[in-house]
Protein backbone atom coordinates (compact mmCIF):
# COMPACT_ATOMS: atom_id res chain seq x y z
CA UNK A 1 0.00 0.00 0.00
CA UNK A 2 1.64 3.32 -1.10
CA UNK A 3 1.36 5.85 1.42
CA UNK A 4 0.89 8.78 -0.67
CA UNK A 5 -2.22 7.18 -1.94
CA UNK A 6 -3.66 6.99 1.48
CA UNK A 7 -2.94 10.34 2.03
CA UNK A 8 -4.80 11.44 -0.82
CA UNK A 9 -7.63 9.21 -0.38
CA UNK A 10 -8.11 11.12 3.64
CA UNK A 11 -7.46 14.59 2.19
CA UNK A 12 -10.30 13.75 -0.56
CA UNK A 13 -12.42 12.60 2.16
CA UNK A 14 -11.62 15.18 4.41
CA UNK A 15 -12.58 18.26 1.47
CA UNK A 16 -14.56 16.15 0.23
CA UNK A 17 -13.48 17.10 -3.74
CA UNK A 18 -10.88 15.45 -5.57
CA UNK A 19 -9.92 18.38 -6.82
CA UNK A 20 -9.01 20.76 -3.74
CA UNK A 21 -7.50 17.25 -2.62
CA UNK A 22 -5.26 17.51 -5.40
CA UNK A 23 -4.46 21.11 -5.43
CA UNK A 24 -3.86 21.17 -1.73
CA UNK A 25 -1.04 17.69 -2.44
CA UNK A 26 0.51 19.43 -5.04
CA UNK A 27 -1.19 17.56 -8.10
CA UNK A 28 -3.56 17.89 -11.04
CA UNK A 29 -6.97 16.77 -11.09
CA UNK A 30 -6.36 14.26 -13.31
CA UNK A 31 -3.63 12.56 -11.87
CA UNK A 32 -5.09 12.85 -8.06
CA UNK A 33 -8.20 10.96 -10.05
CA UNK A 34 -6.09 8.14 -11.60
CA UNK A 35 -3.92 7.51 -8.54
CA UNK A 36 -7.24 7.14 -7.17
CA UNK A 37 -9.04 4.71 -8.99
CA UNK A 38 -5.07 2.74 -8.74
CA UNK A 39 -5.65 2.79 -5.40
CA UNK A 40 -8.92 1.72 -5.54
CA UNK A 41 -8.00 -1.25 -7.08
CA UNK A 42 -5.10 -2.17 -5.53
CA UNK A 43 -7.36 -2.25 -2.58
CA UNK A 44 -10.14 -4.37 -4.37
CA UNK A 45 -12.56 -2.02 -3.07
CA UNK A 46 -14.66 1.12 -4.22
CA UNK A 47 -13.99 3.85 -1.56
CA UNK A 48 -15.94 6.88 -3.06
CA UNK A 49 -18.57 7.58 -4.38
CA UNK A 50 -18.01 10.22 -7.51
CA UNK A 51 -20.08 12.89 -9.49
CA UNK A 52 -19.35 15.81 -11.15
CA UNK A 53 -20.39 18.10 -7.78
CA UNK A 54 -19.65 16.18 -4.97
CA UNK A 55 -17.07 12.70 -3.88
CA UNK A 56 -19.04 10.95 -0.87
CA UNK A 57 -17.52 8.14 1.09
CA UNK A 58 -18.93 4.70 -0.27
CA UNK A 59 -19.50 2.27 2.95
CA UNK A 60 -16.22 0.26 2.44
CA UNK A 61 -14.33 4.08 2.24
CA UNK A 62 -16.67 5.20 5.84
CA UNK A 63 -15.11 1.98 7.71
CA UNK A 64 -11.34 2.39 5.53
CA UNK A 65 -10.84 6.04 6.67
CA UNK A 66 -10.52 5.91 10.21
CA UNK A 67 -7.74 3.26 10.06
CA UNK A 68 -5.93 4.94 6.87
CA UNK A 69 -6.38 8.58 9.42
CA UNK A 70 -4.85 6.33 11.93
CA UNK A 71 -2.06 5.09 10.10
CA UNK A 72 -0.96 9.04 9.33
CA UNK A 73 -0.95 9.96 12.60
CA UNK A 74 0.78 7.17 13.77
CA UNK A 75 3.86 8.16 10.75
CA UNK A 76 3.41 11.47 11.62
CA UNK A 77 4.55 11.28 15.28
CA UNK A 78 7.07 8.26 14.02
CA UNK A 79 8.66 11.05 11.62
CA UNK A 80 8.46 13.77 14.54
CA UNK A 81 10.97 11.46 16.40
CA UNK A 82 13.74 11.22 14.04
CA UNK A 83 16.19 13.31 13.96
CA UNK A 84 16.04 14.71 17.88
CA UNK A 85 19.23 14.58 18.46
CA UNK A 86 20.47 16.53 15.78
CA UNK A 87 17.59 19.22 16.33
CA UNK A 88 19.15 20.29 20.01
CA UNK A 89 22.63 22.60 19.27
CA UNK A 90 25.34 20.97 21.18
CA UNK A 91 29.31 21.87 21.87
CA UNK A 92 31.12 24.98 21.20
CA UNK A 93 30.31 28.12 19.41
CA UNK A 94 32.87 30.43 18.27
CA UNK A 95 32.01 33.92 16.95
CA UNK A 96 34.99 36.46 16.05
CA UNK A 97 32.83 40.17 16.15
CA UNK A 98 32.77 44.05 17.34
CA UNK A 99 32.24 43.66 20.98
CA UNK A 100 29.69 46.52 20.26
CA UNK A 101 27.62 44.39 17.51
CA UNK A 102 28.02 41.33 20.44
CA UNK A 103 26.21 43.57 22.68
CA UNK A 104 23.43 45.05 20.69
CA UNK A 105 22.46 41.46 18.58
CA UNK A 106 24.16 38.69 20.78
CA UNK A 107 23.88 38.92 24.41
CA UNK A 108 20.22 40.24 24.66
CA UNK A 109 19.35 37.05 22.39
CA UNK A 110 21.78 34.61 24.71
CA UNK A 111 19.75 32.50 27.60
CA UNK A 112 20.70 33.32 31.17
CA UNK A 113 22.02 30.25 33.11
Amino acid sequence: MDFEDLSLFVRIAQLGSISAAARDLGMTPAGASARLASFEKHLGARLLHRTTRIVTLTEDGQGFLPHAEHLIDAAAVARATLGGEQATPRGTLRVAAPSSFARMHIVPGWPIS
